[in-house]
């Protein structure tokens, strides 16, 4: 080895150099390294998480008036997830229903969809008035039948979230995919062992 300060060649392991006495750096230094620690997300047990979800039926095929919706709210604190469904039927609750369970008791999630009726029967029913329009049935018909087109392709499908947490299911529809969605990552954050079973 050679003298960081003046290149004259050096003993292995001496402290200094020979000819200019500099101080020469140890041969082996020992590197500590920092213990790596695994950091989990710290949940407040006090802390409420809320969900609502809802789907509504229609009178007239999905095409026109709402007369059933149902609710389904879940208040999570801590482990604990606190459901409450009901129904309105023509603004009329009925089939009110309340349960717990823990989020540890979840074996898998099962996120599916289906199409709406209000697609369906909105787009059927546009096509009737348009062919109506295009036999001489003037404007409106024809404007009516694009609008339901339009209404049906916009709400084409209603999702549904099954829970299974062990000794029961939890079946929630909505007519938004991005709630559903928001549960799900919510429940897997809080554990991970849980199961996503993939339908879209």
């Amino acid at each position: 080895m050679f003298c960081s300060k003046c290149g004259a060649q050096v003993g292995e392991g001496a402290k200094f150099c020979p000819k200019c006495g500099a101080a020469q750096p140890a041969a082996n230094t020992q590197v500590q390294v920092a213990p790596v620690t695994e950091t989990k997300t710290v949940i407040d047990p006090k802390e409420t998480k809320k969900f609502n979800f809802f789907l509504t039926k229609h009178l007239f095929f999905g095409i026109l008036g709402a007369y059933k919706t149902t609710y389904t709210d879940l208040a999570i604190t801590g482990d604990n997830v606190n459901v409450h469904k009901y129904n309105r039927t023509f603004l009329i609750k009925n089939g009110n229903k309340e349960f717990t369970f823990k989020i540890s008791e979840i074996v898998s999630i099962f996120p599916t969809r289906k199409l709406s009726l209000k697609m369906i029967f909105g787009v059927i029913f546009g096509l009737i008035f348009l062919f109506g329009a295009l036999q001489g049935g003037g404007l409106w018909p024809g404007f009516i039948g694009l609008l339901l087109i339009v209404i049906g392709v916009i709400e084409h499908y209603d999702y549904f979230l099954t829970i299974n947490f062990g000794h029961g299911t939890l079946a929630i529809p909505n007519e938004l995919k991005d709630g559903c969605k928001e549960l799900e990552n919510y429940l897997r954050e809080r554990n991970p062992k849980i199961q996503i079973i993939k339908n879209y």
